[in-house]
């Protein structure tokens, strides 16, 4: 098997978002400023792309999601997300922030802005 495309990535298209860019370069900027990332980072193409690696050393960042769950994975992770926080009983303070809206109107807003955010176009 060839390596170079051992995930089958992208599964899904990706597309840039109205905060694609901006999101993507303050996180790239904040980890250079850390030392977390080479300072080249923004110019690499590896990095800045939408579509995630099929290397499995490399790393997949949130801005590439999309091309691995598409939008039906997304929002199965922001559903399970929410679920788990709305039925916290340890910590029933946080919980309470979320209960003045509909789990279904937590999870819309949210895959809206994730999408746009991580690949999958504008949404938001």
């Amino acid at each position: 098997m060839d390596d170079s495309n051992k995930f089958g990535y992208p599964l899904f298209k990706p597309a840039k978002g109205r905060h694609t860019d901006m999101f993507r370069e303050k996180y790239v900027n904040l980890c250079i400023k850390k030392g977390l990332m080479p300072e080249d980072s923004l110019s690499s193409e590896k990095i800045n792309s939408l579509e995630a690696s099929n290397d499995p050393e490399d790393t997949i960042y949130f801005w590439q999601l999309y091309s691995v769950l598409g939008e039906d994975g997304m929002k199965k992770v922001i559903t399970i997300f929410y679920k788990s926080v709305l039925n916290d009983t340890e910590n029933a303070w946080f919980a309470e922030a979320f209960k003045e809206k509909s789990l279904k109107r937590h999870v819309r807003g949210q895959c809206e802005f994730w999408l746009d955010l991580m690949g999958g176009g504008v949404e938001y």
